[in-house]
């Protein structure tokens, strides 16, 4: 069967609400007309009806056909998700990257808290040397403040030789400013804390432990009116634990922890009392 030239119709002119065949009669001539008997028939690729007196008239819009129109729009539909899932995708980090990420962030601040902790405990070291750089010059007017009360040749039972194991203990604050004797017949590191004349230390801020004693091979020097004293100095002595109480007078009105022997600094101090 020959095709009309209704099947030649466009899907431009022919898709929409209102639309009206626009043919010459001649193609239209050529359409033979449908029998008086039989019903009148659909012809085309479009489904358009032909009535059987030959004649095409205005026709009712066709609802569109899920044809080549319909799966263009589905397919540009398709493809127009995937490019948004594709770009969510590359938008997106993946496991390994969030995991990646982390371990760097992890390895950088322990970096950096290495590096706080090694500033801050370089801070104390050289807190601590300026100390040592004020206490010698303390230790030795602690010493003479003894002399000028007990004389020099009462000095030599105060101070006993090296090695006997029975030095002459002194204390003193961290800041090297403050240091009293702590032990003998002298204790003025106990006395009150509020003593107008000579305060004590409060065990808290003992944090230089100073064993003076006569320096070996040099008794000889006692002859001659000199005493050589090495002072051993070690430090932390005693850390304060939690805060101080205010207004306290006794020294042991707060806590303190003793540090080991072993896990102390170590300076030596050598002087020499004159007469």
């Amino acid at each position: 069967m020959k095709t009309s030239g209704i099947g030649r119709l466009s899907r431009r002119d022919a898709v929409g609400t209102r639309f009206l065949l626009r043919h010459s009669n001649q193609k239209v001539g050529r359409v033979s007309p449908n029998p008086p008997s039989r019903q009148p028939r659909k012809s085309g690729a479009l489904g358009i009806t032909r009535p059987a007196s030959g004649e095409l008239t205005r026709l009712r819009p066709l609802a569109p056909r899920s044809g080549a129109i319909s799966r263009r729009w589905t397919a540009g539909a398709v493809l127009s998700g995937h490019d948004n899932s594709r770009r969510s995708r590359l938008g997106a980090f993946s496991l390994v990257e969030v995991v990646a990420a982390i371990g760097i962030l992890a390895v950088a601040l322990i970096a950096v808290l290495g590096l706080i902790v090694a500033t801050v405990r370089s801070g104390g070291e050289i807190a601590d040397a300026d100390a040592l750089a004020r206490l010698g010059e303390n230790i030795q007017g602690e010493l003479e403040r003894f002399q000028a009360s007990l004389g020099l040749a009462d000095m030599t039972d105060l101070i006993a030789p090296g090695g006997s194991g029975r030095p002459l203990c002194l204390v003193a604050t961290r800041n090297g400013q403050g240091v009293r004797c702590a032990d003998g017949a002298y204790p003025a590191a106990d006395r009150a804390l509020n003593d107008p004349m000579l305060p004590g230390i409060a065990n808290r801020d003992r944090y230089f432990l100073i064993e003076v004693s006569q320096s070996p091979g040099l008794e000889a020097a006692l002859a001659s009116g000199f005493l050589a004293v090495s002072a051993r100095i070690t430090w932390p002595y005693q850390l304060p634990i939690g805060l101080p109480t205010p207004g306290a007078t006794a020294r042991d009105a707060d806590p303190a922890r003793e540090v080991p022997a072993n896990e102390r600094n170590l300076a030596i101090f050598n002087c020499v009392l004159r007469p």
